[in-house]
């Protein structure tokens, strides 16, 4: 998923020394990282920031979609795509531009309920998506997270909200 411009693109700061970190281990691109990892680390610093961030309790609404998620409605190249658009989407392209298909129910209803847009999906519903969707491509690749990965997990709290929203979408971009 990552592997096009570097961490600095999307915010990330490399004062801080897990920023650093990362890109010594995986490249400034991100470009040498195992698919696993990604999603893995799409997963856990979605759901950091959904433990010690968000104020919100899940609506009915996101906690429908990540059941749905979670119960693997999606092909695995709908949630990538799904995941491109979640954290692209301040970057007012459809949800079309990322390749998700409009036939499969599931971005059918997402598109009814956000918007092309998605511009009615806030930042907590965002987070707890990206959550969900992150953790099914991670239960579904056959590897395990890496040690570097496991390490970038427990280190998340040396970030500020702002780098853990950049780190996501330099790994979802």
């Amino acid at each position: 998923m990552s592997g096009n411009k570097p961490l600095g693109f999307f915010g990330c700061n490399y004062d801080y020394v897990l920023i650093t970190d990362i890109m010594e281990t995986w490249g400034d691109n991100l470009q040498n990282i195992s698919d696993c990892d990604c999603y893995y680390l799409i997963h856990v610093a979605s759901e950091y920031i959904n433990f010690h961030y968000l104020t919100e309790d899940p609506t009915n609404v996101v906690d429908e979609l990540t059941t749905r998620i979670i119960a693997r409605e999606l092909p695995a190249s709908q949630v990538q795509a799904l995941i491109s658009a979640i954290v692209n989407k301040s970057s007012t392209k459809p949800l079309g531009y990322w390749g998700v298909d409009y036939q499969i129910p599931l971005i059918k209803d997402i598109y009814e309920t956000y918007g092309d847009f998605l511009q009615t999906l806030t930042d907590d519903e965002s987070y707890e998506t990206l959550n969900a969707l992150g953790w099914v491509l991670y239960c579904d690749n056959p590897s395990n997270s890496s040690e570097d990965a496991d390490e970038v997990a427990g280190r998340l709290e040396e970030l500020p909200l702002a780098q853990l929203q950049a780190l996501i979408q330099a790994l979802g971009d």
